[in-house]
């Protein structure tokens, strides 16, 4: 999940950028069909949390990058919903 998440904030490759969000989806995609359900929730925290923390930051491209993992989540959630 830190490779993900360093990947998302990748502040010289956009490519790598959009790689690591499709990751972001597909690992929330992965942790709401394959664990127990109080696993998933402390496991979507901990993702969203490390996704905000990107948000928060004061370079444009992890905030970028942030922006495009929180899509894939939104996908990800709007289909499974």
């Amino acid at each position: 999940l830190d490779a993900i998440v360093a990947a998302v904030g990748d502040l010289h490759s956009s490519s790598m950028r959009l790689f690591g969000a499709r990751c972001v989806g597909e690992f929330f995609r992965w942790i709401n069909k394959r664990i127990s359900s109080e696993m998933t929730s402390r496991n979507t925290k901990s993702l969203l949390r490390r996704v905000y923390s990107l948000m928060r930051q004061p370079s444009p491209y992890p905030r970028l990058g942030a922006a495009l993992a929180v899509g894939h989540i939104y996908r990800e959630f709007r289909e499974n919903a």
